[in-house]
């Protein structure tokens, strides 16, 4: 499937993409973190085109951690289960609604 960002314009693999996500963990099993904690309760608060995004492409958002918008020549969070060829798609959410019910320390 082809998708625009901007000027780039790139070809996902929706399929093997899942199948990247289907053997990720959840990013809670390897970090219990308040950042990590509250981003996956703060899931469900997304903007509907953030989550329609992370469908249409295949991205399980509770499945990858270090979110950040741009496109880089390498993959710096290579995975054992990640094959090539590959894009690594960073988006920033600084926005992220704190959901846990304690003091944000971020």
């Amino acid at each position: 499937m082809i998708f625009d960002f901007g000027s780039l314009r790139v070809e996902i693999d929706v399929h093997k993409t899942r199948a990247f996500y289907d053997l990720a963990p959840i990013i809670t099993d390897g970090c219990l973190c308040d950042g990590c904690r509250n981003y996956i309760l703060a899931m469900d608060r997304f903007p509907l085109p953030v989550k329609e995004f992370f469908s249409k492409t295949g991205i399980d958002a509770k499945k990858a951690a270090g979110y950040w918008v741009g496109f880089t020549n390498r993959i710096s969070l290579p995975e054992d289960y990640l094959s090539a060829p590959a894009i690594q798609m960073e988006i920033d959410f600084h926005a992220v609604p704190w959901m846990l019910g304690k003091e944000n320390t971020y």
